[in-house]
């Protein structure tokens, strides 16, 4: 739920008390950037930067921002200021990397993997990464060197890699890097699961306070796998460029509903139609009814799900976040 002008008028106010307060300066800048008003976006960022010159979460966003408005020279300026300034940042090297992918090509997004190996050599989401440009590139042996080094450091999320792995070439040069890829690694007496959309065996993830990139990276890696993803607790009254992460999602084949929580909280205010709105205006198909953390008689909560149920698909969970409270088997809703 976007309440972008209400942290603007929030900000406005925090710099009129303090006009030298960088924080609300760099937060002003990113709500602006995320409402696509980014050339403000770029003038508040470069105003926290005259005032903090050695911010490294102003430089970062404001490269970010200059990437958009494609002041590509001068965005990539401002990631080398964000490397100096702050090496161990790993979105800092990444997204620096991926903007010289997409403005100057493969090799000097390679390049500046390079530099960044020295500080996060033994990260494997960094080795991952830079395993798919090898990749891209063609360069099937080198990119085999480094996928082995990414699993000496991270054994257990090896299969992050392999969904990074093109199809397979109709001619291949190296066939040993191709002979484990996400298409040939099947274990033995594992049944097939059948693809999207499914009934059954179906796989829910929550998602706490994911910014977009992270989700981008969920769809990249499992998209898949996963059927179903719950914007956890009320998390989703504050998150950012909401209705964008969920038509990702959507784009995914992936269901989307609110935690119950939230519609707690549209409850115990009386405002159950307003909720019935929110999911319209979210086009969600999905939602959640729960009492959790207030006291719902058994009869009206199954009203609620009797009344989402008519254009929706409901889902109802029991128990309660309060210890000692010992709950009834339940009886079911007609």
């Amino acid at each position: 739920m976007e309440r972008y002008d209400d942290a603007l008028l929030s900000y406005d106010r925090s710099l009129a008390l303090d006009p030298n307060w960088v924080d609300a300066w760099i937060g002003r800048g990113v709500v602006k950037d995320v409402q696509e008003r980014l050339p403000e976006a770029v003038k508040d960022l470069e105003t926290a930067i005259r005032i903090a010159p050695e911010n490294p979460d102003a430089w970062y966003y404001y490269a970010n921002s200059l990437g958009r408005i494609e002041r590509y020279d001068d965005a990539l300026a401002a990631f080398e200021r964000v490397n100096k300034l702050e090496s161990q940042s790993l979105e800092g090297w990444m997204d620096h990397a991926d903007l010289l992918m997409n403005v100057k090509g493969v090799d000097a997004a390679l390049k500046k993997f390079r530099e960044g190996e020295m500080v996060h050599k033994l990260n494997a989401k960094f080795k991952y990464r830079m395993v798919s440009y090898l990749l891209r590139a063609g360069r099937e042996q080198q990119a085999l060197l480094e996928l082995e080094e990414a699993l000496m450091a991270d054994h257990a999320s090896h299969t992050e890699l392999l969904e990074h792995y093109p199809k397979r070439p109709t001619s291949r040069k190296c066939s040993i890097c191709w002979s484990f890829t996400a298409d040939e690694l099947q274990a033995p007496n594992i049944p097939t699961r059948p693809a999207k959309p499914r009934e059954d065996g179906l796989t829910m993830v929550m998602d706490k306070g994911m910014s977009l990139r992270q989700a981008e990276d969920l769809v990249d890696a499992s998209g898949h796998l996963v059927d179903i993803v719950k914007i956890g607790f009320g998390t989703s009254y504050v998150m950012p460029r909401l209705k964008e992460k969920i038509k990702l999602f959507h784009k995914a084949s992936m269901r989307v509903y609110l935690g119950g929580t939230l519609f707690e909280a549209f409850i115990a205010r009386g405002m159950f139609k307003d909720y019935q709105k929110l999911l319209d205006d979210l086009e969600l198909d999905t939602a959640e009814v729960s009492d959790g953390s207030i006291n719902l008689p058994h009869a009206e909560k199954c009203k609620y799900i009797s009344t989402l149920a008519k254009d929706r698909t409901v889902l109802s969970e029991g128990g309660s976040k309060e210890s000692g409270i010992l709950i009834s088997p339940p009886s079911g809703c007609a």
